[in-house]
């Protein structure tokens, strides 16, 4: 058994979220690498670790030299990690933990692990690849966008290759760079730690700095108008260590980008006519002459051959305006083109163009709305209504 330790001194800034987690002394980063794929068939050769201390972040690692070695190995690290409360690893909770405990079990260790706390930053950032863009979920892809300055790129399977022809020949020039790559993987959680606030910079409030419209031409070659709000995301100071490059996403004709803690948001402003549906329909009479629907206290008056029975269908009023689109209920009352339109929409009045609170508002809801399209998981503390049925 060898034992490798350094400090990264490169590293000692620590990403402010990760506290939330646990405390600091209590973080263990963890990755294995073993002959294959299964707990039961393979072995652990090599486990590496990384921990904060007064130095900075450092990295111990236990290599199986002789191929025979894998309890001692074992043995030790547990000894080692026994303190530590919290393992941080990625996608060990499908692979690396699983494996470990199986290992252990069959070298009929002490399974002190068993009550560690565990995080997967590998969960963490899967409900954010369509919106990052992401080709796949390797963690190399991830420390690609976050920009790790990884240089090493080996594959499991050519570690697996590498260490045998170390067993059959073990030359310093063999381990070597077997001792890099997992040392590689463990700088490579650090370095992607930040996707743990990725929720929050997806779900974030934001605050609107400024609102205004604007014209363009649209695909159809009509002349459309929008709402611009420019925007910062509020309580997410390490947006910009989670956002390396811009992110733009569009749904149900918005638009947004986000750089940073900056987000840009384009609406379309819709300058026509519609109608609000009465839920009560049976409380009401249609007017054909008038093409709207009068509650029956009123149109009782009326002649019976100027009024008929209204229906879901036409118990309406209608209104000329401007209005924004909405999907969970944003504001009441919502209007429709159509009863059985699928889009809603409420009126832009001149009081919420004066209100600055509306447009940090609806700019977030339609920032989460957006984001929600791509698989995001919604806030937990998000009460957003669904809208009512009209019937």
């Amino acid at each position: 058994m060898q034992i490798f330790s350094k400090v990264i001194k490169e590293k000692e800034r620590v990403y402010s979220p990760l506290a939330s987690l646990s405390p600091l002394s209590d973080i263990l980063y963890l990755d294995l690498e073993t002959t294959g794929l299964s707990a039961h068939h393979n072995r652990i050769f090599l486990i590496g670790c990384a921990y904060h201390t007064s130095s900075g972040w450092t990295i111990t690692q236990w290599f199986d030299d002789t191929g025979e070695g894998e309890s001692d190995i074992l043995n030790s690290f547990l000894i080692f990690a026994k303190p530590f409360g919290t393992f941080v690893h990625y996608n060990g909770s499908r692979f690396d933990i699983p494996f470990l405990v199986r290992r252990i079990e069959a070298d009929r260790l002490n399974n002190v692990i068993a009550n560690k706390k565990s995080v997967d930053l590998y969960r963490m950032i899967r409900p954010y690849k369509k919106i990052l863009s992401l080709e796949n979920y390797q963690q190399q892809t991830i420390e690609r966008y976050m920009g790790t300055g990884r240089t090493e790129s080996r594959s499991g399977a050519e570690l697996v290759e590498l260490y045998h022809q170390y067993l059959q020949d073990p030359r310093p020039d063999l381990s070597a760079p077997i001792i890099a790559h997992n040392e590689a993987d463990v700088r490579g959680l650090i370095g992607i730690t930040p996707v743990i606030g990725m929720q929050g910079v997806f779900t974030a409030c934001l605050l609107c700095t400024k609102a205004g419209a604007d014209y363009y031409t649209g695909v159809d070659g009509a002349r459309h108008e929008e709402l611009i709000l420019e925007c910062r995301m509020q309580d997410v100071p390490y947006a910009g260590e989670i956002l390396k490059k811009p992110v733009s996403a569009t749904a149900d004709g918005c638009y947004m980008t986000a750089n940073g803690a900056d987000v840009n948001i384009k609406v379309p402003i819709y300058r026509e006519e519609m109608k609000y549906f009465y839920a009560n329909f049976r409380d009401y009479y249609y007017l054909p002459g008038r093409d709207e629907a009068l509650h029956k206290s009123i149109a009782g008056f009326i002649d019976k051959e100027k009024r008929e029975q209204a229906k879901a269908e036409n118990c309406y009023t209608r209104k000329k305006g401007s209005f924004l689109p909405e999907w969970a209920l944003f504001r009441e009352p919502f209007f429709k083109r159509s009863y059985r339109d699928k889009d809603a929409f409420f009126e832009f009045s001149d009081e919420m163009k004066k209100d600055r609170s509306f447009f940090s508002d609806y700019a977030t809801y339609i920032y989460r709305h957006i984001v929600g399209r791509l698989g995001v998981p919604a806030p937990k503390a998000n009460t957003a209504a669904q809208m009512p049925d009209d019937d």
